[in-house]
């Protein structure tokens, strides 16, 4: 009989690199003892793996609630099964055009940085967007690319709510600055808008110097 607890089932996953293969290994432990939190906890990550985040909340969860060492040992993954699981339900609302929703459940989630956070707060801004809450929705992309610097689709999400705020030579000096991914992207934006936006940020430029001598002048 395989005692788990001395194969030790995170290192079952990492090292045979073989997921089915060591799920059968668990599930031959738990045939022999249900609340062997070890192989409870190796199915939740190999689940976890597989983005099936809430059937490894279920495997995880029980694992951890075993003793004080597995919560220490299975928390953390529980946390993720958890974080991205909520993270789902509000990409779902999004897909189906719910954006109300799709806020409300993203703002229920736990304030996260790098990779973690930039996921939820793209997610938000493009909600807001879709609400024509642009405002509210720069702050979610700036928020995007600080935890995650030069993101194509925070700048995209980005660019958008600067332009919903009819702020186009923000926005087009922006686009200067995007990544080429996100470039190629713009392409529903046409050659005449672009233009029409550097003319308005030539013309905003020459009317700031022009300001700028005459207090110069005045100041004399």
């Amino acid at each position: 009989e395989i005692s788990l607890g001395l194969v030790g089932s995170e290192m079952c996953i990492r090292d045979s690199g073989d997921t089915e293969g060591a799920r059968e290994r668990f599930e031959y432990a738990l045939r022999g003892n249900r609340r062997d939190s070890d192989a409870l906890g190796g199915i939740g990550v190999i689940l976890l793996q597989q983005n099936r985040f809430a059937e490894a909340e279920d495997y995880l969860s029980r694992a951890a609630s075993r003793s004080k060492r597995s919560r220490a040992k299975w928390g953390e993954a529980l946390s993720s099964a958890r974080y991205w699981g909520t993270y789902e339900q509000a990409k779902a609302a999004f897909d189906q055009v719910n954006f109300p929703e799709a806020e409300r459940i993203a703002r229920g989630l736990p304030q996260r940085s790098g990779q973690d956070g930039k996921a939820v707060h793209q997610l938000l801004g493009d909600a807001l967007n879709n609400q024509q809450r642009y405002n509210e929705a720069e702050g979610e992309f700036q928020a995007a690319l600080a935890d995650a610097p030069g993101d194509p689709g925070a700048q995209l999400g980005l660019f958008t709510a600067l332009t919903g705020q009819n702020r186009s030579q923000e926005a087009y000096a922006f686009s200067q600055q995007m990544s080429p991914e996100a470039r190629a992207q713009l392409g529903n934006i046409t050659g005449l808008q672009v233009s029409q936006w550097q003319v308005e940020a030539d013309l905003a430029s020459v009317s700031y110097t022009h300001l700028r001598a005459h207090e110069t002048e005045a100041d004399l």
